[in-house]
């Protein structure tokens, strides 16, 4: 992983590639390479909020310049039958669960100026 990591920072400085990103279900891994990379996508939502908000989202948060996007933000539609979370009557929908998960102040597009 070592290797493979320097490999694609060497590509980045000579601009081969613009952003290296992470993609992780283990909020563990997240946590431990968020700081190696450009972009962190984490599995959040209401059905899968506590290890992404105690570990993995503050420290992507934390690390220089790395912007947090989630995914299975709906659960695998689940969410949509009802969660314990969602106070707000009818169950969720999918735009309610994508709006939870990007309302994280940790969670958002990226911050990056077009070439």
């Amino acid at each position: 992983l070592a290797a493979a990591l320097a490999q694609a920072r060497q590509w980045q400085d000579q601009g081969r590639v613009r952003y290296i990103g992470l993609s992780s279900h283990s909020h563990a891994v997240a946590t431990a390479l968020s700081k190696f990379t450009d972009i962190t996508m984490l599995r959040y939502s209401m059905g899968h909020r506590l290890a992404a908000e105690a570990t993995s989202l503050p420290a992507a948060a934390a690390a220089e310049e790395n912007t947090v996007l989630s995914f299975c933000s709906t659960r695998w539609n689940q969410l949509q039958e009802g969660h314990a979370d969602w106070t707000e009557g009818e169950p969720p929908s999918s735009a309610d669960c994508l709006s939870f998960a990007l309302s994280h102040p940790s969670v958002g597009e990226p911050d990056y100026e077009p070439d």
